[in-house]
């Protein structure tokens, strides 16, 4: 299944967050677990990114939600 990527944040719980207020809506979504990158210079943070994602009929609904949230 194909999923596009409208969010991202460092804690699973404001990914959680933007998730709730999207099935609120009636968007079905997903938070992808992080995947934490090798960086060779130890003075750049490896934060982890959660990533909010939806199907792609529901991208710009999404956006638009999310934005909304933002305001």
């Amino acid at each position: 299944m194909e999923v596009r990527p409208v969010w991202e944040a460092q804690a699973r719980s404001d990914a959680d967050d933007v998730c709730a207020a999207l099935r609120a809506q009636g968007i079905k979504c997903a938070v992808t677990e992080p995947t934490i990158p090798y960086v060779a210079m130890p003075f750049m943070a490896n934060t982890p990114q959660y990533t909010v994602v939806v199907a792609p009929e529901d991208e710009q609904r999404a956006r638009d939600v999310v934005g909304a949230n933002d305001a």
